[in-house]
């Protein structure tokens, strides 16, 4: 398996070419139950959001992935209201890659526990790619930052795919809260937190971790 860990995904630039390698020709299916609650209520309003030719995502998420070379009729989508647990099972084995969308993390993994996925994503043997929520759910045990939509700093479990390290996502180096957040979690829980900017990528192949773009290692501070 390689995990692939990133802030945003959008049209191929050159800082981020090297994930072309990863995405040219495959068959991509993109998991998209990590929508908040609040927002999406129906499989109508999924529809919204999510289908073609004109939902709120589906246009920029074709145009991303097709500008690394994947062919628009390799893409499929997993609907949480419409496919059973047994259907997104088979979507899974059939896929190459495996694209974890953002939105809210902790709901993403609940929806994902719900719909019995857990093993069968920890046994998936090609890419996973995942931005935003899509990039936290793959770690271990993952903390969020406090914002808008979190009022405390929590700490969530994961699909325990990546245990080395937490991430810091859509990172600003100015921005205080996050880099409290960074400190408390190498304190509390890791010996690494990558901070990875909205235009960076963490890509993970055994032991092997190489970073493309806008990203900064923190490490643990031994007193």
């Amino acid at each position: 398996m390689t995990n692939i860990l990133m802030s945003l995904f959008s049209k191929k630039e050159e800082w981020s070419q090297g994930l072309e390698t990863y995405l040219a020709g495959k068959k991509v299916f993109i998991l998209a139950f990590s929508f908040a609650a609040e927002y999406i209520h129906s499989s109508e309003e999924w529809d919204r959001a999510y289908s073609r030719p004109d939902g709120y995502y589906y246009a920029g998420m074709m145009e991303a992935l097709t500008s690394y070379g994947v062919a628009e009729k390799d893409i499929s989508w997993g609907n949480y209201f419409e496919d059973t647990s047994r259907q997104l099972q088979g979507k899974i084995h059939e896929a190459d890659v495996l694209f974890l969308p953002g939105g809210a993390p902790d709901e993403f993994f609940n929806r994902l526990k719900e719909k019995k996925l857990i093993t069968t994503i920890q046994q998936f043997t090609g890419t996973i790619i995942g931005f935003s929520a899509g990039a936290m759910v793959q770690i271990q045990e993952f903390h969020i930052t406090e914002d808008e939509h979190y009022k405390v700093y929590s700490y969530h479990d994961g699909l325990d795919l990546i245990t080395e390290f937490d991430v810091e996502v859509h990172f600003e180096t100015e921005d205080t809260i996050m880099q409290e957040s960074i400190q408390r979690c190498l304190e509390e829980k890791k010996n690494v937190v990558y901070a990875i900017g909205n235009d960076g990528a963490v890509i993970v192949e055994g032991k092997s971790i190489v970073t493309l773009g806008n990203v900064k290692k923190y490490k643990r501070q031994y007193h």
